[in-house]
């Protein structure tokens, strides 16, 4: 057997996979093998179909969030020519309370006895 350079643990070759990779020596051995073979080949076109639907679903998730981030920079920084005005920044409940007095819209103040 030639000697092959390992790049990682799963290439290191073992006792059952040097086993598995011989060419069976006898019919019922080739006969015993095609099954399991068989198995093996529909477990992984499963595995396959399941990380291309998941791709799928990344890359539609990857586009919403893009789309969205486009939006937030839009409304941030909105174009000089015709864009969205700009929002009014929040302010603290005490600043809104103080702009109220302010303005004669003062809250008005109720006294529960219990």
């Amino acid at each position: 057997m030639k000697n092959k350079f390992v790049r990682g643990v799963h290439a290191i070759p073992t006792i059952q996979g040097v086993r598995n990779n011989t060419v069976p020596t006898s019919r019922q051995q080739a006969v015993n093998e095609l099954p399991r073979l068989q198995h093996e080949k529909a477990r992984l076109e499963q595995e396959t179909n399941m990380c291309i639907s998941k791709l799928r679903k990344t890359e539609k998730r990857l586009q919403e969030v893009e789309e969205r981030l486009a939006h937030l920079l839009d409304v941030l920084q909105p174009q000089a020519s015709g864009g969205p005005p700009a929002r009014e920044p929040r302010r603290s409940p005490a600043r809104r309370t103080e702009d109220r007095e302010e303005e004669g819209q003062a809250w008005r103040e109720l006294s529960i006895e219990y």
